[in-house]
């Protein structure tokens, strides 16, 4: 015969375990008598497992009941982001993060602000410029080592028409990002 576990705090299900028979108390009888359940046990079969539901004693009525749990869930409320750690309905101002919301926190798109989960803002615009002068930077590199390539004695002349290709695909590339910067400027000098 089962017995069933429950937590003395909470009441959720934890286990089952078979009871042992009693030997005096079955030869007394002259039938199988087991001993009785355990404290915070009972005989009585716990309900199905159910999602975002934990199964309790309720011991006045003396029957299994499903809970909300959200226990280990990410959640936020107004003093900022948690984790959900307790059994029942939500508390106070506590709410559930959706699947949207976990995503964009953990790819940055999202942060937490005075309160809210709010789009991650842009880079302002003396960052912007930052990036840009970066990337021109980069393809100053490349631009070098696309004119050694076309100055090489050595180099064939195949190589050298794929250099012209990439050396003047790379000086439009240029000269579109020092248009952006330019518009940037132009936009900081009016604010």
């Amino acid at each position: 015969m089962l017995a069933y576990n429950y937590d003395k705090i909470t009441k959720e299900y934890l286990s089952s375990y078979e009871l042992s028979i009693d030997p005096l108390e079955s030869k007394k009888q002259g039938h199988v008598v087991y001993a009785g359940p355990s404290l915070n046990s009972t005989l009585i079969e716990p309900l199905e497992p159910k999602t975002n539901k934990a199964v309790i004693f309720n011991i006045e009525d003396k029957c299994w009941e499903y809970i909300t749990d959200y226990r280990g869930k990410r959640a936020y409320n107004d003093t900022g982001l948690i984790i959900i750690d307790y059994l029942g309905k939500l508390q106070g101002s506590d709410k559930l993060l959706t699947k949207k919301q976990i995503e964009g926190l953990d790819d940055g798109s999202l942060i937490w602000k005075d309160g809210e989960i709010i789009p991650k803002p842009g880079p302002t615009i003396e960052e912007q410029i930052a990036e840009l002068e970066e990337q021109i930077e980069q393809i100053n590199t490349k631009l070098v080592r696309d004119m050694i390539i076309l100055q090489d004695p050595n180099a064939s002349q195949q190589d050298k028409e794929e250099a012209q290709r990439y050396f003047n695909n790379k000086v439009n590339q240029k000269q579109e990002l020092v248009d952006r910067i330019n518009e940037l400027k132009n936009q900081l000098a009016e604010q």
